[in-house]
């Protein structure tokens, strides 16, 4: 397996340091197709995920705070329509829990109470698990995107008449 780690632009103890810190986190933790590794990390605004396939070398998802703001409204209007952003994935307890951008004591309350229930915390991930691939299937994605590009072409075709 080959561990990709880069430099970021940092000083050079802080990179050592992380450096050191993701080779020992990635000897004990791969991502598999059928068990993908779950990646956060956090900035001073925003949150990043991905799922992560390591034995492919591929990121499966990622989603990131910034995307809203990256999208049009035309384009967040079609995607909407199409089931993309038409209701958050996560519903609350259930399949994850959703817990303010900045509130750090929430999330941490939130991990030590699965840390303290393993059951729960089972019956979670398994929820989500079926959650994303019901929600994201390769047959999903692929319907939701034709239908993108319908809208798109009867759009277009409209504007031509």
């Amino acid at each position: 397996m080959a561990i990709g780690l880069r430099p970021h632009k940092h000083s050079a103890k802080t990179t050592a340091s992380r450096l050191r810190r993701q080779i020992r986190v990635r000897k004990k933790i791969n991502g598999t197709a059928d068990r993908p590794r779950l990646v956060v990390s956090k900035s001073s605004k925003h949150l990043f995920a991905q799922v992560i396939d390591d034995v492919a070398g591929k990121t499966l998802v990622s989603a990131s705070t910034m995307e809203a703001d990256l999208r049009g409204a035309e384009q967040g209007r079609l995607m909407r329509e199409h089931g993309y952003a038409s209701s958050t994935p996560v519903t609350d307890g259930e399949n994850g829990f959703l817990v303010p951008v900045e509130d750090d004591a929430v999330a941490a309350d939130r991990l030590l109470m699965l840390l303290r229930d393993p059951e729960r915390a089972a019956r979670i991930g398994e929820n989500g698990r079926n959650s994303v691939q019901t929600r994201f299937s390769a047959e999903a994605m692929i319907q939701k995107l034709i239908g993108v590009y319908r809208d798109l072409l009867a759009e277009r075709d409209g504007k031509q008449n």
